[in-house]
């Protein structure tokens, strides 16, 4: 068996928008969101990155997000995803 690599591209950030986050699929994954310094939040999702993402858009409990948000940067924050394959989803 083939081993897996994460895929995290730091150079294929989008915008951390609505309309970016919908273009993520359905499935497990991982993701980092990203602030003009860098990383701000790793999360993983096991059955739906994009709903995941979205709940951070929508009403982050992550503080570093809230507070981004909060002082005018929220415009600024990017994220990058990988999916996982299905074997190293959870439930």
């Amino acid at each position: 068996m083939k081993p897996f690599t994460f895929g995290l591209d730091p150079s294929s950030r989008e915008p951390f928008d609505q309309s970016h986050v919908c273009q993520v699929p359905h499935t497990s994954g991982i993701y980092l969101i990203y602030d003009l310094a860098g990383p701000i939040y790793a999360g993983r999702s096991g059955v739906d990155i994009q709903r995941r993402l979205n709940s951070h858009f929508v009403g982050s409990s992550n503080k570093n997000i809230t507070l981004a948000r909060r002082v005018g940067a929220g415009e600024s924050l990017t994220f990058t995803y990988c999916c996982l394959p299905p074997s190293t989803s959870r439930g």
